[in-house]
């Protein structure tokens, strides 16, 4: 049946997608199902939220060693490893989200995108925030 207007075939009567197989196996091969899809978004979800909030936790309660300009960078080196592990879920969770074409609400689909906007926003902060504590120091030294 072909819609009027264009001659296309309308989209109430079309036929739908023939689904795949795998030749040594039998088994269906695709997408997945949209409620595993689903499972393994919060899960994803739930491990960067741990990741990102635990970087913090951790560069609190890591104990500064070192003496005089690198004490305490110790510090510094756990929470961007935390951070990495949190920006590598936030790419696998956008992923998820982009590579699933049916079966996710509006609002899963956006919060797939979530972290990975948080952490470039957030790192976009961090880094003029350093430069402007740089630039404060700086002034305040040459006032001085």
């Amino acid at each position: 049946m072909t819609s009027k207007r264009n001659k296309l075939p309308s989209r109430a009567h079309s036929k739908p997608l023939a689904k795949q197989t795998n030749p040594r196996t039998g088994t269906a091969v695709g997408n997945g199902s949209p409620a595993r899809a689903r499972a393994v978004i919060w899960l994803l979800f739930l491990a960067w939220c741990f990741c990102f909030a635990w970087s913090f936790v951790d560069f609190a309660l890591a104990e500064a060693t070192g003496s005089s300009f690198v004490r305490g960078i110790n510090r510094l080196g756990g929470f961007l490893a935390w951070q990495v592990a949190a920006l590598l879920l936030a790419a696998t969770l956008f992923g998820a989200g982009w590579m699933q074409p049916r079966g996710l609400t509006r609002g899963l689909r956006r919060l797939t995108y979530i972290p990975l906007i948080l952490l470039a926003v957030l790192w976009v902060v961090v880094v003029i925030a350093g430069i402007a504590l740089f630039l404060l120091d700086r002034m305040e030294s040459t006032i001085s």
